[in-house]
Order: C-alpha cells, then sequence, then structure tokens
C-alpha cells in the first residue's frame, strides 16, 4: 500500500455582514442592495415622450419577432410569447418613476400602448385576421391587474 503525503488544506468561510439601511430619501428607504438595483435599471430619464416611443418601439420589434417565420422556434419569439421580458421592461420603467402613482400610470399606458399595438401590426399577416385579439383579453386582465397592484400594494411595501 501507498501513501501518499499531501498538505492540510485549510479554509476559513467568512460570511459578510447585512448591508446597512440607507437613509437618503432619494432612495425612499432602500438598503444598498436596492441602490444598486436602482443604479442597475435607473438613470434614465422617463419622462411620457420617452414612455410612448419606449411602448411603440416594444410592441412593434415584438410584433415582427412573431411575424416573422425565420424566428419560429427561437429565442427571438419568446418575447412575443412569454411575460419575462414584459417583467423587465415594468421593472425600467418603476426603477426610472418619480414616484409611486408616476410608476404605476406609465407601466398602465406603456402596456396600454404596447399590447394593442402587437395585435394590430400583426393583423394583415396573419390568417385569423382580427380574430388575433381573442388573445388580447389576457394581456388587458394583466394590464389592469398591474395598475392595480402598483397603486395600493407597492407604495405600503417600500
Amino acid at each position: 500500500m501507498v501513501e501518499l503525503d499531501l498538505p492540510k488544506v485549510v479554509t476559513r468561510v467568512r460570511f459578510p455582514s447585512p448591508a446597512p439601511l440607507n437613509h437618503d430619501p432619494r432612495t425612499r428607504g432602500f438598503s444598498i442592495k436596492g441602490l444598486r438595483m436602482k443604479k442597475l435599471f435607473g438613470g434614465i430619464d422617463m419622462t411620457w415622450k420617452k414612455l410612448i416611443i419606449f411602448a411603440v418601439l416594444a410592441g412593434t420589434y415584438t410584433a415582427v419577432m412573431a411575424i416573422l417565420p425565420i424566428t419560429k422556434d427561437t429565442s427571438f419569439r419568446d418575447i412575443a410569447i412569454y411575460m419575462e421580458w414584459w417583467i423587465l421592461f415594468g421593472i425600467i420603467i418603476i426603477a426610472n418613476s418619480k414616484s409611486h402613482l408616476d410608476s404605476a400610470l406609465k407601466c398602465f399606458v406603456f402596456f396600454l400602448i404596447s399590447q394593442p399595438l402587437i395585435y394590430l401590426i400583426q393583423v394583415p399577416f396573419s390568417e385569423m385576421g382580427f380574430g388575433l385579439f381573442r388573445y388580447y383579453k389576457y394581456w388587458f386582465m394583466l394590464t389592469l391587474a398591474d395598475f392595480i397592484f402598483l397603486c395600493i400594494v407597492l407604495p405600503s411595501h417600500i
């Protein structure tokens, strides 16, 4: 039997202390982690004009990705099928709004413009025609729920 004389390996695990609260009134009491989130998605002066342009661009891009046959079965079409991108757009709008009511109204208007635009652009290219709008009912309910959530729940938790 052969024995190997290997050196001992000693590892120490150090856990970081919890982040202190940031009492800066501009960040509404967020912790340091929240401040990083603000820097990650923030920094845009989200005016109503920029919001409407953002909604039109997002709706147009999504419709084009849903129409093009080359994007079938690729991740490019995911924005037209799943909600993850739309949640990210909502986070970007919320992080760049000035108040809770401002973020609620801007998210509501963003979804109210972008979602019907997707279907309107797809109508001439689909054999379903205006029948595509039967899928809009789901998005309209989410738009209303988004507005109610942001007006009622969000201010009490931040």
